[in-house]
């Protein structure tokens, strides 16, 4: 079952509904809508305050599928629901205790993928957030679902939260990193070999942050 999606303006919409075309990827179409074709489905972005004990589970083996199939989430694979747990409980208890924004996307009342914003506890950091833990099944992937809610965030962040610039940090190799510049984020800086994922390969973790005050934008000249 879908959460209750979180209040807001009605000017800007918590659900963003991904109707089926006959394009083969999502795309972006603006404030509230987006549009792809899968199995003639309907994906809807929720933005959710409600992170009950069944809907932890589901985003959770999400993280472990994603983890296995190769996506950068904080864990080297392989893993299981047990080795994820007490970081997926911390921060789905920050999401239930109000202090971060929970986006899953769901297709047929089932989560398929999901993000979040992670705010800085520190008094003069309120203007930004550090986009976290995005990932979509693998069985979804190659849709466009992550760019969706993506562009998503983004709307969010700025005209929900009235936010600066978002974060956000990469694992060097993975090839995601021009999927983040094509949707206006910038390398910042990289703290060398941090990461060792395996013996002799050291990975950098790559700062990314994208300006919120030029993001539409960059979305603008994305559907050009």
């Amino acid at each position: 079952m879908q959460p209750e999606p979180r209040a807001t303006s009605e000017a800007n919409p918590t659900r963003t509904v991904l109707a089926p075309t006959h394009g083969r990827r999502a795309t972006w179409l603006g404030s509230s809508v987006a549009r792809c074709a899968v199995d003639n489905s309907t994906v809807n972005l929720i933005w959710s305050s409600t992170v009950d004990a069944r809907l932890r589970e589901q985003l959770a083996s999400i993280w472990v599928a994603a983890t296995n199939a190769g996506g950068a989430l904080g864990f080297l694979p392989p893993v299981t629901s047990q080795d994820i747990a007490e970081l997926a409980d911390k921060t789905f208890d920050r999401v239930a205790d109000g202090l971060d924004d929970l986006l899953v996307a769901f297709l047929a009342e089932e989560p398929i993928g999901w993000l979040v914003l992670e705010r800085d506890a520190r008094s003069y950091a309120g203007h930004w957030r550090t986009l976290k833990r995005l990932q979509v099944h693998p069985a979804h992937q190659g849709n466009g679902y992550a760019t969706a809610l993506m562009e998503e965030a983004r709307r969010f962040a700025r005209d929900e939260l009235g936010l600066e610039f978002l974060v956000l940090t990469v694992r060097d190799g993975t090839g995601v990193a021009g999927m983040y510049e094509r949707l206006g984020y910038r390398e910042v800086g990289r703290v060398p070999s941090v990461m060792r994922v395996a013996e002799n390969d050291d990975r950098d973790e790559i700062y990314m942050v994208q300006s919120l005050a030029d993001s539409s934008d960059v979305a603008r000249s994305r559907r050009r």
